[in-house]
């Protein structure tokens, strides 16, 4: 999902999302929209993201997540 917001794929009220938002819980830390944001900015690369289309991008995210220590 954040790939289609990144690349005006998604519906435009997605896009003030991409934030990641101050968390003072632990709880809070584990939420979906926390993980998903901080994973996005720390797990795969800029080429990854800027990938030409969806399925080359899912391919280079499973590359690099299969691939990585």
């Amino acid at each position: 999902m954040l790939y289609k917001i990144v690349n005006g794929l998604a519906p435009p009220y997605l896009e003030h999302n991409l934030v990641v938002p101050f968390c003072r819980t632990a709880t809070a830390q584990r939420s979906f929209s926390y993980k998903a944001i901080t994973a996005w900015n720390s797990l795969i690369s800029e080429e990854t993201k800027n990938s030409a289309t969806l399925s080359v991008f899912k391919r280079a995210v499973k590359r690099e997540i299969y691939d990585s220590p």
